[in-house]
């Protein structure tokens, strides 16, 4: 047996033919040995029913070998769908099967048709069971390329007619034995050996035709099996294990149908997980639609084709519209009639920067004044900072906008101001002489105002700088709520596939990681401009890491610097500790970096600012210096005098480097000063004590 099962399906097949053939020449070579011995017998022979025994068996085995290529022609359509192959292998075996017919139409002819012998019956009922079994073999063949199961049953059918053709063929041929058993009666002693050889022979067939029937069956048993099986898979039932098989073909096919219900399994289960995680990310998608809402910088988002996909609250509240009403229309809606074409422009060389510097596609642009159109027709200043998200699939620009209008109409105002002032400064320069004692107590209110407006200053430019990374978030919301739109839509219309899942889990990987990046950079900004904040507005000592402190000055000074390329050095004593108050000290270096970027540096080129921290004694030393354009010997003296600028009528007040002294000599009571060579930059040396006297029991 386990010789039989070493041989391919094909090979197995073909066995039975095989055997039919050495039968026939086993047959053929002993009939010619008994012919040469017996001349006159086998002449006699010859015109009996010998040829037509021939022919039978000849007939029998063709038939045989014919069924076994129709078994593995369905054999491999239900492996393998092929039309054309079907189609070739089945015109093969029908005309195998008409030549059969046509040869059984010459042997079994006969000369009274009408008569009612037995022979005469059993030729009409070979005839009608074949033409039953061709017919069978013509509808497996049919339906192979239809439906494969019908194909097995018309072939299962088939296999019965063939055995009851055989017997038939069987008993025609134990008739023409007996004929000739009859005929040559008066020859037995001569032909005793014939006797034995028909004898031997018809049990040789029937061993063959018996063997043929139980290999047969032992394989269509097997095939059955897998067929229940996959039956069962397509109806969405659970199946056991098919067995193992000691034969390897059968085996091979046991192992993939078991694989294949396994991975149907490991889908199901895939599924499932997949509804959870979207469960989760629609809560995680409306929790972030509630902070848009409640943020209070207005926020809007435009794809591609500058339609508007995202309008919080806030937008609402600054532009009057309905986010109902907004949402789907294009951008220029909020934008005068006479500046759209210019905003064409600006978006045009916004997305061409964007796509010859990828590796800054993604990053936030800075703020920019604009003037924008509300519901009601009424045109405002507002300022944006955009930032332009590069996906896969399309781009979308994110813009967070505030409502500078009191702050334009107040610099409109303060700049009208001081074209009058300068006009009555000349005018009555006689008068203010006399008003010496006024002016002093004015420039105390002007230094207070001053220290006011820093901290004002640092109010806007840390909301501006935390717009930037809340649109990023924004943005990346929108992007992963239309994500998880488009798995839900596949999902519900059963056709997800295992590539959209990982490209989902890909995308949501990297938005949720750039939220993360930017809602962490701005609790980082949060926390330095509480720090700050509180220095600038408290009048309290207390003990501060002054290496560590200058470096969180200069972080919130990024809103004023980051628009120039100047480069800033925070070196010296990583561990200076000093007991003093921390709002002067941070006005001190605020003053001194605006004073370099707008005096030192000349505009578009790059600057270098180096701060050093060190302690000398009992006194801490701040060494800052710039490698600006320098000062000249003659104004060197005058720097720290009120109301002394180079920049009068450009913004320059003259009130920066006055206030910088009075903070260090009186607050810190320390001393400052300076040396300064006009093409080599400028040094401030600032000396206070690391612990003021007197303040210990204060802090305490």
């Amino acid at each position: 047996m386990k010789y039989f099962y070493s041989f391919s399906l094909r090979s197995r097949f073909l066995i039975a033919p095989i055997i039919g053939i050495v039968l026939a020449i086993l047959l053929y070579v002993t009939s010619n040995a008994i012919i040469r011995e017996h001349s006159e017998v086998l002449q006699q022979l010859s015109e009996s029913n010998l040829p037509k025994i021939s022919k039978i068996s000849q007939s029998s085995i063709r038939l045989s070998d014919g069924h076994t290529k129709l078994s593995l022609l369905l054999l491999s359509a239900q492996i393998h769908q092929d039309e054309e192959k079907i189609y070739l292998g089945g015109r093969k075996i029908l005309n195998n099967l008409h030549k059969i017919e046509a040869e059984f139409a010459l042997s079994l002819a006969i000369q009274n048709d009408d008569a009612k012998t037995p022979q005469v019956l059993n030729y009409k009922n070979i005839k009608q069971v074949f033409l039953l079994y061709k017919n069978a073999v013509i509808s497996a063949i049919e339906l192979s390329s239809v439906d494969v199961s019908l194909a097995q049953q018309e072939l299962l059918l088939a296999g019965k007619v063939l055995q009851e053709l055989n017997k038939l063929l069987l008993t025609l041929s134990s008739t023409h034995i007996k004929e000739m058993n009859s005929a040559s009666s008066l020859i037995e002693v001569s032909l005793g050996q014939n006797n034995v050889l028909n004898v031997v022979a018809v049990i040789l067939i029937t061993l063959m035709l018996i063997s043929a029937l139980y290999f047969s069956r032992n394989l269509a048993n097997a095939l059955e099996k897998v067929n229940q099986a996959l039956f069962s898979l397509a109806n969405g039932n659970d199946i056991n294990p098919l067995p193992e098989q000691s034969d390897e073909y059968m085996q091979q096919l046991n192992s993939a149908v078991n694989q294949f219900s396994n991975t149907l399994k490991e889908n199901e289960r895939q599924s499932l997980e997949l509804a959870s995680k979207v469960s989760l990310l629609t809560d995680s998608e409306k929790r972030m639609s509630a902070l848009l809402d409640i943020t209070a910088t207005a926020i809007i988002a435009i794809d591609s084709s500058q339609q508007i996909i995202l309008f919080n609250k806030a937008a609402e509240q600054i532009f009057g519209f309905d986010t109902q009403d907004i949402m789907g229309k294009n951008v220029s809606q909020l934008i005068p009639t006479a500046l759209r074409e210019q905003h064409v422009l600006a978006i045009e060389y916004f997305e061409t920067e964007a796509e010859t510097q990828t590796k800054k596609a993604n990053t936030p642009r800075d703020s920019v004044p604009l003037t924008a159109l509300k519901k009601n027709g009424e045109e405002f200043s507002i300022e944006a900072n955009v930032s332009h998200l590069v996906l896969a699939t399309e781009t979308i620009t994110t813009l967070s906008l505030t409502d500078i209008s009191s702050r334009v109409a107040a610099e409109t105002a303060l700049l009208k101001y001081q074209e009058e002032l300068e006009d009555k400064v000349e005018q009555r320069t006689v008068e203010l002489q006399s008003s010496i004692e006024n002016l002093q107590n004015a420039q105390g209110l002007l230094i207070e105002s001053e220290k006011m407006a820093l901290l004002g200053r640092l109010v806007a430019g840390m909301a501006h700088e935390l717009n930037t990374p809340i649109g990023i978030c924004v943005t990346a919301g929108s992007f992963l709520e239309e994500k998880i739109a488009q798995l839900i839509t596949a999902y519900d219309s059963n056709n997800i596939r295992k590539q959209d899942f990982l490209n989902f889990v890909d995308a949501g990987s990297k938005t949720t990681k750039m939220l993360l990046e930017n809602l962490s950079r701005a609790s980082d900004l949060i926390s330095s401009f509480k720090l700050v904040a509180v220095d600038v507005s408290s009048e309290m000592p207390r003990q501060v890491n002054l290496y560590d402190y200058v470096i969180e000055i200069i972080t919130s000074l990024k809103p004023e610097t980051k628009q120039y390329l100047h480069q800033i050095n925070i070196i010296g004593d990583k561990g200076l500790t000093v007991t003093s108050f921390p709002g002067p000290i941070y006005q001190i270096i605020t003053n001194l970096v605006i004073n370099s970027v707008i005096h030192a540096f000349e505009k578009d080129k790059s600057g270098e600012i180096t701060i050093e921290v060190k302690s000398d004694k009992k006194n801490a030393v701040i060494i800052y210096s710039d490698n600006g354009v320098g000062i000249p010997k003659d104004n060197l003296s005058m720097i720290f005098e009120p109301f002394y600028t180079t920049k009068r009528g450009s913004g320059g007040s003259g009130l920066g480097m006055y206030l910088v002294y009075n903070l260090v000599t009186t607050n810190l009571e320390g001393k400052i000063t300076c040396i300064s060579e006009v093409g080599k930059g400028t040094q401030f040396t600032i000396d206070f004590p690391i612990k003021l006297t007197g303040i210990e029991t204060e802090i305490n």
